[in-house]
């Protein structure tokens, strides 16, 4: 989408339809059933190898710095022998829900998904890890002693459940941040923006001096249903209140209020490239370190992979702001990645404990930031620039509008429950008010479904 005025409506309401994670958002949930106590002839032996207790450790990625910690763990602890079961992220959940069952798995990792159920969404959608912690699957870790560090409003976001906590998140996902190329800014005398329109008239500055204002890589879907909750974050100063007020119907999707979001779309949706709904989203760190445009919205794990591109790119980065100025600028929207949980169940509890407990201290937590390059959820001073300079957004980051609106679990009631759907409203809407309106809509549907 280049010129709001000389595209196809088709092209300038993609991304208002990405906003549909507003109304709903799909997310896969394992169904659960209680799971009756082993007896006494069924509980599992605790296992050695060479006289060493097994800790028997699932992961998705970071196998690295994992080995390398793990090696520093058995030689101090040489009665523990940590053993790394390396998972592609689309078998993990399945996988888990299995060895957890099965008692074959002493340490696992959970993904921060849907917000656990609550009174006031009826019919939401309960997560796995709700589902799981209620199977009695996870160790309390409430009482970790090393949990101190951790910043509170990140444990009660991700891993908490009536008031106890059942993980350790070990790294932090920021939504909505606007990398920029700091010589294209200082060449063209622009400053970081602290409101919307301030944003705006750069992205206008740049597009009359020729320079590409915003790229992304739209052709994943994914990455647009990202960028939307930047948007609600920029504009909702208290998203729990938020969502359980659209759920009591106090709050409208169509409201003055939310309507100013789907303008921030509208006009965001205008300084696009006009393919962007056919760029890759792999191939947006080496097009933006190469100064292919000014600015890029997207997750925080990309600074990595644009520097790795290009390590002399002056490389800065901001919160995408709101239409008014705060006393500071938009605060990090989150995802917690990694919540690292002990099996209950296990034999070898105390060594996966113990193990856990390791992997927190915070000497070894700020060699797992430093390697693997994540922006750390414990109170610890990582040597990295580009986490450095997140320090003004991050002292108090909230889980982003995707992990804490509930979703109904009839999402079929919605046309926006899924980016997959967008392709039956193409064109359909000509106007942010119009579809504010037919979410709205759709949402009506939900709710008189419920009561």
């Amino acid at each position: 989408m280049y010129i709001k005025e000389f595209i196809p409506i088709r092209r300038v309401v993609l991304l208002l339809l990405m906003l549909s994670i507003f109304a709903s958002f799909t997310a896969c949930s394992s169904a659960g059933g209680e799971e009756p106590e082993p007896t006494s002839g069924q509980v599992k032996k605790s296992d050695k190898v060479n006289n060493a207790t097994t800790v028997r450790f699932m992961i998705h990625g970071y196998s690295d710095i994992f080995s390398s910690l793990a090696n520093e763990f058995s030689s101090q602890n040489p009665d523990i022998k940590i053993e790394l079961i390396m998972v592609e992220n689309s078998m993990y959940d399945q996988l888990k829900a299995q060895k957890l069952s099965a008692r074959d798995v002493e340490v696992v990792i959970n993904f921060q998904t849907n917000p656990m159920q609550n009174d006031w969404a009826k019919g939401a959608i309960k997560p796995q890890f709700q589902q799981e912690i209620e199977l009695g699957y996870y160790t309390d870790l409430t009482d970790m002693p090393y949990l101190k560090i951790w910043k509170q409003s990140a444990l009660e976001d991700s891993s908490m459940y009536q008031g106890r906590v059942y993980a350790v998140p070990f790294a932090l996902s920021a939504l909505n941040v606007v990398f920029y190329n700091k010589k294209i800014f200082r060449d063209n005398g622009l400053e970081v923006p602290e409101t919307w329109s301030e944003f705006i008239n750069i992205c206008k500055t740049l597009r009359e001096r020729n320079i590409k204002p915003l790229i992304v890589g739209g052709k994943d879907s994914w990455p647009m249903l990202m960028i939307s909750n930047a948007f609600v974050a920029a504009n909702e100063t208290d998203l729990p209140s938020f969502a359980k007020q659209l759920w009591t119907g106090e709050r409208k999707y169509n409201d003055e209020k939310s309507l100013k979001i789907w303008k921030m779309a509208y006009d965001f949706s205008t300084y696009l490239p006009f393919d962007f709904d056919r760029i890759e989203y792999a191939s947006i760190p080496e097009r933006f370190a190469n100064g292919e445009a000014a600015m890029l919205v997207d997750g925080s794990w990309q600074a990595f992979s644009i520097m790795d591109k290009n390590p002399s790119m002056e490389l800065g980065c901001f919160t995408l702001p709101g239409y008014e100025k705060g006393t500071e600028p938009i605060q990090l929207s989150c995802k917690y990645d990694m919540m690292l949980s002990v099996n209950d169940k296990s034999p070898n509890r105390e060594a996966a404990l113990k193990w856990l407990e390791f992997l927190c201290a915070p000497e070894n937590y700020k060699k797992f930031a430093e390697e693997a390059k994540v922006i750390p959820v414990a109170d610890i001073e990582v040597d990295n620039e580009f986490i450095k300079s997140l320090a003004p957004y991050m002292k108090n980051p909230s889980s982003a509008w995707e992990h804490v609106m509930p979703v109904h679990s009839n999402v079929k009631l919605a046309l926006f429950s899924s980016y997959v759907q967008y392709a039956t409203l193409l064109g359909q809407y000509r106007t942010p008010e119009y579809l504010a309106d037919s979410v709205q809509d759709e949402w009506d549907r939900i709710l008189n479904s419920i009561n």
